[in-house]
């Protein structure tokens, strides 16, 4: 009898964890299609990296007034924004994991928003299968676009299951130059965006990237910075226009102007602490580095540089938060 009621109880667990996954997961056919409803426009995305933030720098990115929503899995954030209907502020079901880290909530199947940013647990089998698969599953519909400090480490069992292929260098954006990366051919860039190629590589100041981790962002026809893989797109930062003509154009035009040399800086800085670095661009005829990179603005002077694509619409009642 004790056997045949362990049994029941572990069949009655099974169900609901599979009906809250159910519940949780928005499907990709949810589009009002069949219902004769007109299908509203789609939210035009520019997900560009946020880079490293902290809990406190993360914690407006609940998708109010129609801004951003970041939810970070194991230090890796996530941008969720596609998903409003779901994850966003105020009305969204599963609001409460924007803003913050969801790995224990994910894991424990928990909606439960005392449980945001928790670290201090001991992750068991059941629930490092569970996180492992919502990682999977986070990672074949949303791009990774920033990383949460501290976090880097958490539950590392889940995202090895996951695919780790995601290491990034510590590297100062001052000294970027003085490193002993690997040189890339253009035409090795440029073969990354053929289908066929396994990498997914793009270059910002003749730094190569590879954003595999944020592939539907930059990929052809459908990304929100179409058809930028295989290609410098530091012009394109620059003049936020992203297309054939900015794609591979030399910034030394630009050598003058300080706002701008500043923004393109302060991106390649969110980049380094994003994506992982494979070499540099050969570039022989300098049309990708900033020089004189000592003169450009550095960190502590960014916050003069507009930058609205990576910033947070944060409610009115929020207090300020720290400049990124």
């Amino acid at each position: 009898m004790a056997e045949s009621n362990l049994s029941l109880q572990i069949v009655i667990g099974v169900t609901a964890g599979l009906a809250l996954l159910y519940m949780l997961w928005p499907s990709s056919n949810n589009n009002g299609g069949d219902s004769g409803e007109p299908v509203p426009e789609q939210e035009k995305l520019e997900r560009l990296p946020v880079g490293k933030l902290t809990v406190e720098t993360l914690k407006p990115y609940i998708g109010a007034n129609n801004g951003r929503i970041l939810v970070s899995v194991c230090g890796r954030i996530f941008d969720l924004t596609k998903a409003r209907d779901f994850y966003g502020h105020p009305d969204g079901p599963y609001n409460c994991f924007a803003g913050s880290d969801a790995s224990y909530m994910l894991g424990a199947m928990s909606l439960d928003k005392s449980n945001q940013n928790k670290k201090d647990f001991e992750q068991d089998g059941d629930h490092q299968m569970t996180l492992s698969d919502w990682i999977s599953r986070f990672r074949a519909k949303y791009p990774i676009v920033g990383r949460l400090d501290g976090f880097e480490n958490l539950c590392p069992e889940s995202w090895r299951e996951a695919g780790n292929d995601d290491v990034i260098d510590d590297v100062n954006v001052n000294e970027i130059y003085n490193n002993d990366f690997r040189y890339v051919s253009g035409k090795e860039l440029a073969d990354t965006a053929k289908y066929s190629s396994k990498h997914r590589w793009l270059s910002v100041c003749g730094v190569v990237f590879d954003v595999q981790s944020a592939e539907s962002v930059y990929e052809s026809l459908y990304g929100d910075f179409a058809d930028a893989i295989g290609h410098d797109i530091s012009a394109a930062l620059m003049t936020h226009t992203f297309d054939a003509q900015t794609y591979d154009a030399s910034i030394r035009k630009f050598d003058t102007d300080k706002t701008k040399l500043a923004k393109l800086k302060k991106y390649l800085q969110l980049f380094l602490e994003t994506y992982p670095t494979v070499g540099f661009l050969d570039d022989a005829d300098n049309k990708y580095r900033i020089t004189n990179f000592g003169d450009v603005s550095p960190p502590s002077e960014w916050s003069l540089v507009e930058q609205n694509d990576a910033k947070p619409d944060v409610p009115a009642q929020a207090p300020p938060t720290a400049n990124k």
